[in-house]
């Protein structure tokens, strides 16, 4: 639901794998053999980490087409903690405006940078219709 924020995998004796701040040079590699092991994550990816998104359209495509999950990491990966409300969303609506071009869809997990979400963050996300992912293990 909305606000929700998972910190690990709910499913006894499972893992999750998930990879930030792609698509990156490395990730027509990584698709490779993951496709090839038949293994499924989630990629939180963002619009100008590596390089803009929209440059990259073929491997998001890519990713999406091989049943892996699509999760958002905001657009220019800043501390959300560091910006206002207004630019929060402005963050969200840009990533978010490059998942419909490119997939026709919007995913609503999502990954703060750096992991960083107090309550004020997690209300504007809630406020979105975002379920928060972090990560247990680096």
């Amino acid at each position: 639901r909305p606000g929700q924020v998972l910190e690990r995998c709910i499913t006894p004796n499972a893992y999750a794998i998930s990879f930030d701040d792609g698509p990156g040079q490395l990730t027509d590699e990584l698709l490779d053999f993951l496709d090839d092991q038949n293994i499924k994550v989630t990629f939180f990816m963002n619009g100008d980490s590596w390089n803009c998104i929209y440059q990259s359209q073929r491997l998001l495509r890519r990713a999406y087409a091989s049943q892996h999950q699509i999760a958002s990491h905001p657009w220019s990966h800043q501390d959300l903690e560091s910006l206002s409300d207004n630019d929060i969303r402005k963050e969200m609506h840009r990533i978010e405006d490059a998942f419909r071009q490119i997939l026709g869809v919007v995913p609503r997990y999502m990954r703060p940078p750096y992991g960083d979400h107090g309550q004020r963050v997690r209300r504007v996300l809630e406020e979105m219709g975002y379920i928060i992912v972090l990560w247990d293990v680096d």
